[in-house]
């Protein structure tokens, strides 16, 4: 059942009276960030071959499109200082089937990841926590598009019996796809998030992904959330998944109401909830079509079709799980004969980044921090030393 609260702001979404809600600089900081390292889950097996765990792969959060005509300096983002982050990938994600591939084929060198594990150290000067960062890995195919037009729902039970010792949900129901393709990644997911976190037991939690990888980090904010963790996720573009009690349940969990006022409240660095960041033309966050599916969490939506993505286009929604944004559609589109225009890939594809492209205009680059903390990265070194030990975490023995 709708509450009273969201019957209103849907009342007065219709009637042209509500569009969106203020929000702080930090939250959109917090957007474009995990855009960029959820993009990189695209390109981290081409990263892979070349790259050493404990080298950081620095990230450049400046967008070069900002630099394009139609970005505007009244609208700039502030990166001075903090434009560049060192990303420590600790661990790759892979599904049960990959792996098992691999031993039947006698094989140490895993081949198509599913997302990564990272970790990001900061200095005392920052003043700011450390950073576990789970990143799942989207799809972006025509054939993938099709496959979230599936209605097919099944009854939630969560993976842990600690999970299920907690859980309290009637009529609860999930995405049979997406569901069982969490299920390929469970191992993976909850070892090594239980091994970072016992190696850096202050740090924050993060889970992030772009399309279905968004939907999968939805699933994993909740099995992780019932076991006593409590994670920030931020998802791109991520289609439906959750019935209205499983969604209405996520949002308590993740204490949307509360993350609500913070989001709006000057200066507040989110650390707890979810937070979706929706395109606008991008078909995919209403799929599967209908109602029965509802999306959880806090809407930020991009109101302006091509990059740059600065602030003053996204725009915050709030709890807009029942709004529908509009998706541009187009007759003509269908008689185009191209894929991408019929199915929007370009509204799909950028977020704050353009989520195709691997290449040198990524800003990005791979570089060995002479002034990395020793002891922070000596951590991260033993923890590469248990991870090889154990060929259950999926270890690359070639790192």
């Amino acid at each position: 059942m709708v509450n009273k609260q969201n019957s209103v702001l849907i009342f007065l979404q219709l009637c042209g009276l509500v569009f969106s809600f203020e929000y702080d600089d930090a939250v959109y900081d917090t957007l474009l960030k995990y855009s960029y390292i959820s993009k990189l889950s695209y390109c981290i097996d081409e990263i892979k071959p070349d790259h050493i765990l404990a080298d950081p792969i620095e990230l450049d959060l400046n967008p070069i499109s900002f630099l394009q005509s139609g970005y505007h300096s009244d609208d700039h983002y502030e990166t001075a200082g903090k434009g560049k982050i060192e990303l420590h990938v600790a661990k790759m994600i892979y599904s049960d089937v990959v792996k098992k591939k691999s031993q039947q084929e006698d094989d140490d060198e895993f081949g198509h990841s599913e997302g990564f594990f990272s970790v990001e150290h900061v200095s005392e000067e920052e003043n700011d926590d450390g950073a576990i960062i789970l990143t799942f890995k989207g799809k972006t195919t025509s054939e993938d598009y099709l496959s979230e037009i599936n209605l097919n729902l099944i009854d939630y039970k969560p993976l842990t019996q600690d999970a299920q010792n907690v859980f309290d949900c009637h009529d609860c129901k999930i995405h049979k796809s997406t569901f069982e393709r969490f299920k390929t990644l469970e191992e993976d997911v909850f070892h090594g998030v239980e091994l970072l976190t016992e190696t850096f037991p202050d740090y924050k939690l993060i889970i992030t992904g772009h399309s279905t990888g968004g939907s999968l980090a939805m699933i994993a904010g909740l099995e992780l959330s019932l076991l006593g963790y409590n994670p920030l996720v931020v998802s791109y573009g991520n289609p439906k998944i959750f019935n209205r009690a499983l969604s209405d349940y996520v949002d308590k969990l993740l204490e949307t109401e509360t993350v609500f006022k913070q989001v709006s409240a000057a200066g507040n660095n989110i650390e707890k909830g979810l937070l979706r960041a929706v395109h606008q033309g991008d078909y995919i966050p209403l799929l599967p079509p209908g109602s029965q599916f509802v999306q959880p969490g806090l809407e930020l939506l991009i109101e302006k079709n091509e990059l740059p993505h600065p602030k003053s286009v996204v725009t915050y929604r709030g709890k807009a799980n029942n709004l529908v944004h509009d998706v541009g559609f187009s007759v003509w589109d269908i008689f185009s004969f191209n894929l991408g225009t019929i199915f929007h890939y370009d509204q799909h594809l950028h977020y704050f980044y353009d989520f195709q492209s691997c290449g040198e205009e990524d800003n990005s680059s791979r570089k060995i921090n002479s002034n990395a903390k020793d002891s922070k990265k000596q951590k991260l070194l033993n923890l590469q030393k248990d991870v090889v030990a154990d060929k259950d975490f999926g270890a690359l023995p070639n790192w």
